[in-house]
């Protein structure tokens, strides 16, 4: 295992990883038994609650301290710049490429994706599955956004518990 910026390379993650991208593709290109690409999502989400939350208890072991901050920081300063550029990408070609009547859909997406909430802004809206949301080019960042706000819950459990654990220990 190669280390790479303080963290170790794992093939064993990296191939799950690849794993989970194939089942997406593949409900994509219409494979009948993995129709809505759900399977590969979900595997996703576990190899990265895996790899999150791991790197959670090596920082909270390393410095014996919990530090909320530090942890949504590196999540925002790892998604935000990636995720800000592909929505001026996507919202700019939209523009040219999508039919008029969804690039509002898209553009309220985008935004509500910014703050990792797509997912509630697409269930309140037109629904995941309704034809109109096909359209929409940041259909996608539902997931995103359920994952983060997993994040935003499960640090705060963590804390709560080892909380409780150390009240019960005095």
């Amino acid at each position: 295992m190669a280390a790479t910026g303080g963290t170790r390379h794992r093939d064993d993650v990296q191939g799950m990883r690849a794993l989970a991208v194939a089942l997406v593709i593949a409900a994509h290109a219409g494979v009948p038994f993995l129709a809505g690409g759900f399977v590969g999502v979900d595997v996703f989400f576990v190899i990265s609650g895996f790899v999150i939350c791991g790197g959670f208890f090596k920082n909270v072991q390393r410095n014996r301290d919990v530090s909320l901050a530090s942890f949504y920081s590196r999540r925002v300063r790892r998604l935000l710049p990636s995720l800000s550029a592909l929505s001026v990408v996507v919202l700019l070609a939209g523009v040219f490429l999508a039919p008029y009547s969804s690039v509002r859909f898209m553009a309220h997406t985008a935004v509500a994706a910014t703050f990792f909430n797509a997912n509630h802004y697409l269930m309140a809206g037109a629904g995941y599955f309704d034809p109109a949301a096909e359209k929409n080019a940041f259909l996608h960042t539902w997931s995103l956004s359920v994952e983060e706000q997993f994040y935003f819950v499960l640090p705060c459990f963590i804390l709560l518990v080892m909380l409780l654990a150390f009240a019960d220990g005095d």
